[in-house]
């Protein structure tokens, strides 16, 4: 059998069975790792960039300094923790321009800089194609779990869905975007994606939501993930895709739903279940705090994800993102 066979989170989970599991470690398979050490949480996460996999093309090299950081800090910003800042492993062919490896770094500077996280050192080796590993870890009093959400929950996300897919088609699948403007838009999306560090970190320390998971597997996947490990149903009512992301959609004859569903990824939103009387107290934060909150759907009893359309209940499959099965 091979690891394309079973996909990138059968193989993760495979591969922990075969380790002793630390009993201290009090998250097991999520997005980040956190273990009680006295009466705190030590919290780490490590996901790579690989030039192969993670580039898209044209991207500078800024954008994968700076985007390897914020990839990590996605899951930070899910479990509502801060880290305090890390270690970079840097993989780099020997005939790489010294020029680009320090434009890497100044993408990597500027991530720390926006979100207050510092570089210890690391370490750099040789590959065939450029590899950067940061690891981030940081202390907390409390994190937010997947298996927190409760039937009778709201969900909510911190931003909009759909510039991704736009993307793919446009440099994957032949399709065109005439309006210069909105390209533009998109390229920044996807090569400095933003994530609402302090937002998720305010919620988790006043208690307003029960649950957090980072969506940049995409948005289908995600909420199976949160549904499986909370044991509940999810029922998913409204999706936020910006109006000029609905009508490129459109305008390639497809339903904007079905992209946005399962060809995204890489958005970097979190999503929180909150109980409803916490749901005000969390909009007025996210207004104070300048993010983009959007009510998706409610938690029932039960199991399973569904779209709600009209009267009806339509399953979702579980799909997403998967570097095994996916040839960028």
């Amino acid at each position: 059998m091979k690891i394309s066979d079973i996909g990138e989170f059968l193989l993760i989970k495979q591969l922990l069975q075969i380790l002793d599991s630390d009993p201290r470690e009090i998250l097991g398979y999520d997005d980040v790792s956190a273990v009680k050490v006295q009466e705190r949480f030590l919290v780490v996460k490590t996901d790579m960039f690989v030039e192969s996999a993670d580039r898209w093309p044209g991207m500078p090299f800024s954008s994968i300094g700076w985007k390897s950081i914020v990839m990590n800090l996605s899951d930070f910003a899910a479990k509502g923790v801060k880290p305090l800042g890390g270690l970079i492993s840097l993989g780099i062919p020997g005939d790489m321009d010294l020029t680009n490896v320090k434009e890497l770094y100044r993408g990597i500077r500027n991530a720390c800089r926006e979100y207050e996280i510092f570089i210890w050192g690391g370490d750099t080796s040789f590959a065939k194609e450029l590899v950067v590993v940061p690891l981030l870890v940081g202390f907390s009093d409390k994190i937010l779990r997947r298996s927190g959400a409760k039937p009778g929950d709201i969900l909510v996300a911190t931003g909009s869905f759909g510039y991704t897919p736009v993307a793919y088609k446009v440099f994957f699948g032949g399709y065109k975007v005439k309006d210069e403007d909105f390209w533009k838009e998109i390229l920044n999306r996807i090569f400095y994606p933003r994530v609402s560090l302090k937002f998720g970190v305010e919620v988790a320390r006043n208690n307003i939501v029960n649950a957090g998971i980072d969506s940049s597997d995409g948005l289908a996947w995600s909420l199976h993930e949160l549904a499986k490990a909370s044991k509940v149903r999810i029922i998913l009512e409204y999706v936020p895709i910006p109006p000029r992301v609905h009508a490129q959609l459109e305008a390639w004859g497809l339903d904007p739903l079905i992209p946005t569903l399962y060809e995204g990824g890489e958005e970097y939103v979190a999503i929180y279940s909150v109980s409803p009387e916490n749901l005000d107290e969390l909009y007025y934060l996210a207004k104070k705090m300048n993010v983009d909150l959007h009510t998706i759907g409610r938690v029932e009893e039960g199991s399973g994800v569904y779209l709600r359309k009209r009267d009806k209940h339509i399953p979702l499959e579980a799909k997403g993102w998967d570097h095994f099965k996916h040839d960028k």
